[in-house]
């Protein structure tokens, strides 16, 4: 009897199985189904809301196992067909989608797209808070994938933002702190804009020595001659709004007479327009048919930005002459200011108008101390708001660091436990590779108190630096002091010895403090950099310094020293690059110049000589890679 209640039961649980099983099924097959219509999404035309509809159904339907690569490119590629077609609210709207969905997946370099993105679009609708957020997201998750290209031009960026926003402080620190991240050497245009921004800050600041130090900078460093142009444009206007006119009406005449052909016109009428401002300041000449024939190439060219200049310049002169069409051009820059969403301009407008001719602006007051308000209250806010930003980032880092800390106490704890598990199980597996494990230990024993005689005869040699050629040197000093006529010859032979003494030391030598190791890399770094050679490291901090053999670390300080003073002293470098990479148990460095190169095949000298001596110590290997006026590049690997 109870044997025969059960089998209803039975019967039922295995009916509700299958139900289940069907509905799951079904689900998957509704969803394979999806995913198959919906790959092409991105190539049909949407042309009203429903089809907007019919995808965001698509995409609601995927859990986050199911969205692919695929379905995120599919957004970004619908994202770049609207911005093709100046829609912009559908690039905003697609934007966001991405970072929406791509949240959801381990695609990470996808997160970093969105946000930058997203930057970009928030940028050039003027939403500067927002742009500024997105920026900083974006830069952080560029760092997460370790690309310091993007890291730095997001920084960029993000300077640019607080420079617009007159906070020329913030924006000096962030756009020096962008700068280690840019490559000198293969992306030098970014390096240039970094440069050119470090001078609109101290030109602002009234640093205005630093400020040409800069726009030379961005010049020289840059090889581009539209981008050499503009920023030549940018050091004259520096001489203009100082009132150094004939400094700068030489580089304007220079920029006209070598414009590149590929120089938009627009560029051509900006140089024109400026150098006629400054003869008619220097001069007094007329500069109104300059002026009127940079104002119809920037109307031709609907160069909004640019009229703003030619109505100021306008403005200028007809409020100087007293001439009522000052007042006519004042309205213009104010129209074209606020069409342009430029409350700065309309600002400036204003003020200049009211400092010139008060008489005629008297109801433009009103508008001026709204503007004026507006202008403190937003720059005040989003000054507060970067600093929140940036104190944020400081408790995620430091909260970061706890974080690891704690996890790798954790980590040494648990591999502790499992140690004395295993040592229990294969204690007699290590019987049997005593004899394995000795003949290793000897060897590298060997190996090491082979490099430690090289470290110290390195010391004895400096030893005899000091006590030897340096009282040499001291005594022909004296020598020369006290004697009125000495002879020529002789000191010159004396002095030669020296020399000869010299170069027969390979180098010197002396402590290094191993355990503030990266503290000590840095220090020697900066003895070689100054306002003409910039030098930059690379995923120096990725290096898990710690781990390194006190032999390593001495012989890499070693190299690193040598190759910088090769760069300093015989390749007239103004930029070099430091790589570094850690793949498994080799470490590689990475060294390159814009030097002027060597002839091939080169001498390498005791010098370099002597470095490769130490790489092929450590079992590594070291190639270089030069040709006259290209630079020179170095590629050095070895095990740790």
């Amino acid at each position: 009897m109870p044997t025969k209640n059960k089998i209803p039961a039975i019967l039922a649980s295995l009916f509700s199985f299958w139900i289940l099983f069907v509905n799951l099924s079904c689900k998957d097959a509704k969803v394979d189904a999806l995913q198959a219509n919906g790959n092409a999404w991105h190539l049909q035309p949407m042309e009203n809301s429903k089809d907007s509809g019919k995808l965001l159904t698509f995409l609601a339907q995927l859990d986050s196992t199911q969205i692919t690569k695929q379905t995120l490119n599919n957004i970004l590629l619908r994202s770049k067909t609207h911005d093709s077609l100046g829609q912009q609210d559908s690039v905003l709207f697609y934007d966001r989608l991405l970072l929406k969905y791509s949240s959801k997946t381990p695609y990470r370099e996808y997160i970093a797209k969105a946000r930058s993105y997203l930057a970009y679009d928030h940028r050039i609708t003027g939403s500067t808070d927002s742009a500024y957020y997105y920026y900083d997201l974006a830069q952080k998750s560029y760092k997460e994938l370790n690309d310091s290209l993007q890291v730095g031009r997001k920084l960029l960026e993000m300077g640019k933002i607080q420079f617009r926003l007159a906070d020329y402080h913030s924006s000096k620190q962030t756009i020096t702190e962008a700068i280690p991240y840019l490559d000198p050497i293969n992306n030098a245009s970014y390096t240039a804009i970094a440069m050119n921004e470090l001078a609109h800050n101290f030109s602002r600041l009234a640093d205005i020595l630093n400020a040409e130090k800069y726009y030379r900078k961005a010049i020289s460093i840059d090889s581009n001659t539209e981008n050499k142009a503009l920023y030549t444009n940018n050091l004259a206007l520096l001489y203009q709004e100082n009132g150094q006119y004939e400094k700068a009406i030489t580089l304007f005449k220079e920029l006209l007479k070598n414009l590149p052909d590929t120089i938009e016109m627009t560029e051509k009428a900006r140089f024109q327009h400026n150098l006629a401002f400054c003869e008619w300041k220097l001069y007094g000449t007329n500069p109104i048919g300059k002026f009127t024939e940079s104002l119809g190439i920037r109307k031709k060219a609907k160069d909004t930005w640019g009229l703003l200049s030619s109505y100021s310049g306008f403005m200028d002169y007809y409020l100087d002459v007293k001439d009522p069409k000052g007042r006519f051009y004042a309205d213009s820059l104010i129209q074209i200011s606020r069409l342009i969403k430029n409350p700065n301009a309309e600002l400036s407008a204003i003020q200049n108008l009211l400092t010139k001719n008060k008489a005629t602006a008297l109801d433009l007051i009103p508008r001026f101390l709204t503007l004026n308000d507006s202008i403190t209250k937003n720059r005040l806010s989003s000054k507060n708001q970067f600093a929140y930003l940036k104190y944020q980032d400081q408790q995620e880092k430091e909260q970061l660091l706890t974080f690891k800390a704690e996890t790798a106490e954790q980590k040494a704890t648990l591999i502790r436990q499992q140690t004395q598990k295993i040592l229990l199980l294969v204690l007699f597996v290590v019987m049997l590779l005593v004899s394995f494990s000795m003949f290793y230990y000897l060897k590298q024993r060997h190996q090491k108190e082979k490099l430690q005689e090289i470290y110290r005869t390195e010391k004895r040699i400096s030893k005899v630096v000091h006590d030897e050629l340096a009282n040499d040197l001291y005594g022909l000093m004296t020598s020369m002091e006290h004697t009125k006529n000495f002879e020529k010859t002789s000191v010159l032979d004396r002095l030669e010895n020296i020399y000869n003494r010299t170069r027969d030391i390979s180098h010197e030598t002396g402590g290094i403090d191993t355990l503030n190791y990266t503290d000590e890399l840095k220090k020697l770094l900066s003895q070689f950099r100054n306002d003409d050679t910039v030098i930059a490291l690379k995923d120096f901090n990725t290096i898990k310094w710690k781990n390194l053999e006190d032999e390593i670390k001495i012989t890499l300080y070693r190299v690193l020293n040598e190759l910088l003073v090769n760069m300093k002293k015989h390749s007239g470098a103004s930029v070099a690059s430091i790589s570094f990479k850690q793949v498994r148990k080799k470490l590689a460095i990475g060294y390159a110049d814009n030097g002027k190169g060597l002839k091939t095949p080169f001498n390498k000298g005791l010098g370099l000589s002597n470095t490769e001596t130490r790489i092929k110590n450590l079992n590594g290997t070291i190639s270089f890679d030069s040709e006259l006026g290209k630079g020179t590049k170095i590629t050095i690997s070895f095990p740790i």
